[in-house]
């Protein structure tokens, strides 16, 4: 019994660990620099300076990061399908592609982390707000067209059978 508690808690405590984590990220593109929501949210000048600085120090980076994730796919799939299958090799190529995907995702979880000390308490509430309302938005249109996908057509609407005469 302890056993099983201990795993619904720690499954529990994961998934809120996976809901928050799924929060914390950025809008995709330059955003800080969409004047509408940079009057919205009241970032100033020099924070777009700052937000602009840290993501191009940041991209360079990526770039280089990035590319050892593709060299590391190319030589995991190189080895994969070699005639003279080596398990061993494979692994090691698998562990190495791992590895090249995590220094990329820390990566980028640093340049999250830049953005959020770079905006007041307040101006990341208001992104999570219009972040969230956003993804609303976007369920709700997605929800209005797969209901009309699935709505016959009204009676009036129907096709009349050919006349066989």
């Amino acid at each position: 019994m302890k056993r099983v508690v201990s795993l619904l808690i720690a499954v529990a405590v994961t998934a809120g660990g996976s809901v928050w984590a799924a929060e914390f990220r950025m809008p995709q593109g330059r955003w800080w620099q969409n004047p509408r929501l940079v009057e919205r949210l009241h970032i100033t000048p020099e924070q777009q300076k700052q937000m602009h600085d840290l993501v191009f120090a940041h991209a360079q980076r990526m770039i280089d990061l990035n590319a050892a994730v593709k060299k590391a796919e190319l030589q995991l799939g190189d080895l994969a399908e070699r005639d003279n299958f080596d398990v061993k090799a494979v692994r090691a190529a698998f562990a190495r592609l791992q590895e090249a995907r995590q220094r990329l995702e820390s990566e980028r979880f640093e340049l999250l982390v830049g953005f959020r000390q770079l905006m007041t308490a307040q101006q990341w509430r208001q992104l999570n707000a219009l972040r969230s309302e956003v993804r609303r938005r976007i369920g709700d249109r997605w929800q209005q067209r797969r209901e009309r996908r699935q709505l016959p057509p009204p009676e009036g609407d129907q096709p009349r059978p050919p006349d066989d005469r």
